[in-house]
């Protein structure tokens, strides 16, 4: 059930614009965000009897004897947190906007049998997507938590009209020092709706982060100004790897 945003870092960051802005909203749906990468996500499931060993055991031979232009490619997996079996996972690409790119890597991967590990639903979208916040070097990790949230604008309300919001949120984060990164992908079928994604170092993020942002004179502010103008409809918690 779609429900409002409650706790702005705990559950989810939804972003959202004040209600008391006046800026008419075909100006502002002028502004559009300045985009820096291009986002797919592959749902995929294991096929009957075969194990994540199984699944590290051919990536780890299929990157190492497999030629490709990593430098367009960013590709993570994705684990989900809270399950005592591992049955899905999900391949996250990011690229340089070059679709082609990744079409290659898939087909490099059916080439290889991977079909015969796993099944993915792939269906390159190339959704558009910004860093938001960027306080974590990925590299200094082995792991990270990942939350990905389904999310849409309030009625009305577009990139534009919310900007300003967004940056006084990512001004605060960063002053705070908080180990945190986050990014917005746009869907490419429908403007309004989009993805945020939540990147943690630590599996116990919610109670280090919580208390350091209820701790900041201007949280409760910007909570405000978000609880009321963002909904959100699905959250879901993994643990990535990054393969390349």
């Amino acid at each position: 059930m779609i429900k409002s945003i409650k706790y702005l870092i705990l559950i989810s960051i939804i972003v959202s614009c004040d209600r008391n802005n006046n800026e008419p909203e075909s100006l502002t749906s002028l502004l559009r965000p300045n985009f820096e990468f291009s986002q797919d996500l592959f749902d995929c499931n294991l096929n009957e009897n075969i194990s994540s060993l199984r699944l590290e055991t051919f990536f780890s031979n299929f990157l190492t004897n497999t030629d490709f232009n990593s430098q367009s490619i960013d590709l993570k997996i994705l684990f989900p947190i809270n399950s005592d079996e591992i049955n899905n996972f999900i391949l996250m690409f990011s690229s340089d906007k070059k679709a082609v790119d990744v079409a290659n890597f898939i087909s490099s991967l059916q080439s290889s049998n991977f079909n015969n590990l796993a099944y993915c639903k792939y269906a390159i979208n190339q959704n558009d997507g910004i860093n938001a916040v960027s306080n974590l070097d990925f590299d200094d990790y082995d792991s990270l938590i990942v939350e990905i949230l389904k999310c849409s604008y309030a009625e009305g309300y577009n990139f534009g009209s919310f900007k300003i919001s967004l940056e006084r949120f990512f001004s605060e984060i960063r002053n705070l020092k908080i180990k945190y990164s986050a990014q917005l992908v746009e869907d490419t079928f429908n403007k309004s709706n989009f993805i945020w994604i939540n990147y943690f170092a630590d599996e116990n993020y919610k109670d280090n982060i919580s208390q350091v942002w209820t701790e900041s004179m201007l949280s409760l502010d910007i909570q405000k100004e978000f609880q009321a103008n963002a909904l959100c409809f699905e959250s879901r918690s993994y643990k990535a790897f990054t393969l390349i």
